[in-house]
């Protein structure tokens, strides 16, 4: 993967720079996480202050358009940048043990539905009882 900066503007009424870069890769498109340590790598900058905003493909090419922004502090990208875009640049870290909690439920599961396949067998009988009457 290979980023290649294109254009750079300075936005001081936001305290960020606006960087657009072409990135050749080969297969798939990258994840954002890759391209943002590439960007942080190619900007010399923490990557913390640095945000992938898009990522434009075409069909069957192996190359896209990339806009970064490049903020001059962390409390200015706090500020302006909205949580989900936030979300995305984080490291999926707390959903994979999200994930694995609801893995042990299922397991108490079945112990339960055997005890209420014994309450709907029981109660089948009752009813069968009557219709005979």
């Amino acid at each position: 993967m290979k980023l290649e900066i294109t254009n750079r503007k300075k936005n001081p009424l936001l305290s960020r720079e606006e960087i657009t870069a072409l990135l050749l890769f080969e297969g798939k498109t990258p994840a954002r996480l890759d391209v943002l340590d590439s960007a942080a790598n190619a900007l010399n900058t923490k990557k913390e202050l640095v945000i992938v905003k898009k990522i434009n493909t075409q069909f069957g090419e192996e190359k896209a358009d990339v806009l970064i922004f490049k903020y001059d502090s962390k409390e200015t990208l706090e500020k302006l940048e909205p949580e989900y875009v936030k979300k995305k640049h984080s490291k999926p870290t707390k959903k994979e043990g999200e994930e694995q909690a609801p893995e042990a439920a299922p397991a108490e599961a079945p112990a339960e539905t055997k005890e209420d396949s014994a309450e709907a067998k029981k109660e089948e009988a009752k009813p069968k009882s009557k219709k005979e009457e």
